[in-house]
């Protein structure tokens, strides 16, 4: 039988301090709302896309209770109402994104459409008529 290799000689070891630890810097409270605020409405508009309007409402309350100056999620969650054939309960979204963001035309366009739903003829007219005037400019 042949004999088992002799182990090769090493130098004896220093040890390497190891690598200093690597502190991850906390994001600041308002950018880790506003990072998982506009989670939840990506989540939300994806499931708008997809056609499943009451799981996008769920993502959008979770968007606007964690940013509530949120306009695109009031707009959003507004939709999927509007969608679901709920024009009463769409309408104070509509208002809120609007309240927060006066030239937002499509927040018109979508109140106007469940202005007419409600045959709000009016309302429904004079939304539409803004959303007009927005986009023109």
């Amino acid at each position: 039988p042949a004999a088992p290799d002799p182990a090769p000689a090493s130098a004896p070891a220093t040890p390497t301090p190891p690598p200093p630890p690597v502190v991850a810097q906390a994001p600041k409270p308002s950018q880790k709302v506003d990072a998982t605020a506009e989670e939840a409405h990506n989540r939300a508009r994806a499931l708008v896309q997809a056609g499943k309007f009451a799981a996008a409402i769920i993502e959008f309350d979770q968007a606007v209770q964690l940013r509530p100056n949120f306009s695109l999620a009031f707009n959003g969650r507004g939709y999927a109402r509007l969608r679901l054939g709920e024009y009463k309960q769409a309408l104070p979204d509509f208002t809120a994104a609007i309240r927060l963001n006066p030239n937002y035309a499509n927040a018109y366009q979508n109140r106007a459409a469940a202005f007419r739903a409600l045959h709000q003829i009016a309302e429904a007219d004079a939304d539409a008529a803004k959303a007009r005037a927005l986009i023109a400019r």
